[in-house]
């Protein structure tokens, strides 16, 4: 055999390998993080979301209802249907398939990143940083909350049709135009946070690629995108009109306001914990002091002036390479700035976001890398960076216990509840009597989510929850009254 050929064999064959080895890791990494997390159990929207899919039996009467979120969300609601179908009341499964989405994405994010930057080291780097980052898995992300699996699905289409448009700059293909403007479809009809994808692509026409000579007429350039841009406006024609008839625009949830320019502080949670999210401020004022917690509020609006600051500079001095994904960064944030204060917080939102900081970062870190080991100290610097990587992975790695944790703990008292009344059932249904009421006297305001709960799997005629713990007094439990206290973190059957 010639020995060129053999050479390129194996080095195909390595490189085979090493693919194939980032693939494994990435989903492990994924499993490993999200295991406490498969121990835990339905809340807040989820329940909403089971009641909108246990409501249609046939599949076709779910696709254009408006879902629980109050959006057109065609693929979101037939996947889900199809979930409850199979997983039934069991949230392993619906934690497992949000697992599995989001590892397709970060395949994607590979394959967009190393397009562009032509160097497989960015692009595993990005992609295991995006696969691991704390955003996902902590304060209502979407791999903890199996409500926000809508950003997973749109961000699984929306990736394949930014991969493919950018395929079609390189090489001129119109198959790949085809299939971008398909998946934008798809993305579109999946969640509203798609509707930034035009405005992206524009940018990044602006901006240009690396290695493709900018068009000179800048009409010309821009003409590829005029049927997104055609979907785009009948998309929000059909939306407006769908809002305007009686959800988030008319309960001033979402619009325009000084909300606008003040949701971009919300940037520092790619850095920090949001020290204002009411879980992770209650958690910190009960492991640590109010003093801490000043300080480390402090620390976030002094990271938010810096985040801004850092991308500015970036954007001056920086190649395009950069300045594409400072755009990404950016644009696909905006359609969450609408959200009045309180909504556009919350570490879901940033999920596509995440991918232009997770490029950054790798960028960063490989520049930082390839600086250390050309230096003088070799084998020391090395060590250095080694011990860089552990404590970011440490550090990354404690807000996601933290959160889950919590919400391991939380889950307990939903299913000790749950558990409880299924008894209490079981126990009457042979004297072919039924249950008419339920208290749940003394649960916390984060706990409110029961009500739905028992009222999604249950044939209850009322459920009362409270946190008056005097209650208990005034009710007098019977055959077909359930009265369960919580104290002490411990859900108790009171039977006087």
């Amino acid at each position: 055999m010639n020995v060129n050929k053999l050479l390129q064999k194996n080095v195909i064959t390595k490189s085979s390998l090493n693919l194939f080895l980032f693939v494994v890791l990435t989903f492990l990494l994924i499993i490993l993080i999200q295991t406490p997390t498969f121990e835990t159990f339905f809340m807040a929207d989820d329940f909403w979301w089971l009641d909108f899919a246990g409501k249609y039996s046939d599949i076709s009467q779910i696709l254009i209802q408006k879902s629980p979120g109050g959006w057109t969300t065609i693929i979101p609601n037939f996947l889900f249907w199809g979930q409850l179908k199979v997983f039934k009341y069991n949230p392993l499964g619906y934690y497992f398939v949000n697992s599995i989405i989001h590892f397709f994405n970060c395949l994607l994010v590979y394959n967009l990143v190393l397009l562009i930057s032509r160097r497989k080291s960015i692009a595993i780097t990005s992609s295991i940083i995006f696969a691991i980052h704390f955003i996902h898995y902590s304060d209502w992300g979407p791999l903890v909350w199996i409500a926000a699996f809508v950003q997973l699905i749109v961000a699984f289409f929306y990736l394949i049709s930014v991969l493919f448009f950018v395929k079609y700059k390189y090489s001129g293909k119109l198959f790949y135009y085809w299939i971008s403007i398909l998946s934008f479809i798809l993305a579109i009809i999946s969640k509203e946070t798609a509707i930034s994808l035009p405005i992206l692509l524009l940018a990044w026409t602006i901006i240009g690629f690396p290695q493709i000579k900018k068009e000179k007429n800048f009409l010309r350039s821009i003409m590829p995108l005029i049927p997104f841009l055609i979907i785009l406006g009948i998309y929000l024609l059909y939306e407006i009109n769908f809002q305007l008839s009686g959800h988030y625009i008319q309960t001033n949830i979402y619009g325009f306001g000084i909300h606008n320019l003040q949701n971009w502080k919300y940037f520092s949670n790619l850095l920090l914990p949001n020290p204002n999210s009411p879980p992770v401020k209650s958690f910190m004022l009960r492991s640590s002091s109010s003093i801490l917690l000043s300080i480390f509020q402090l620390g976030t609006a002094l990271t938010r002036v810096f985040i801004f600051l850092g991308l500015l500079v970036l954007w001056i001095f920086s190649r395009k390479s950069v300045r594409l994904w400072i755009a990404f960064l950016l644009i696909v944030y905006l359609p969450f700035i609408g959200f009045i204060e309180g909504f556009a917080g919350p570490n879901r939102y940033f999920y596509l976001s995440s991918i232009g900081f997770s490029v950054l970062f790798a960028k960063g870190l490989i520049w930082f890398y390839d600086r250390l080991k050309h230096g003088e100290r070799g084998i020391k610097n090395k060590i250095l960076f080694v011990i860089i990587l552990v404590f970011l992975f440490l550090y990354n790695f404690i807000p996601i216990r933290i959160w889950q944790t919590l919400m391991i703990n939380n889950s307990a008292v939903r299913r000790q509840t749950i558990s409880l009344i299924e008894e209490k059932i079981s126990s009457i249904q042979p004297y072919q009597d039924s249950l008419n009421s339920i208290y749940l006297i003394g649960y916390p305001q984060k706990f409110g989510d029961l009500e739905k709960a028992i009222n999604t799997q249950f044939d209850i005629g009322a459920v009362f929850v409270d946190s008056d713990q005097d209650l208990i007094n005034d009710t007098e439990p019977t055959n077909n009254v359930l009265l369960l206290s919580y104290e002490n973190g411990e859900v108790i059957l009171n039977s006087k």
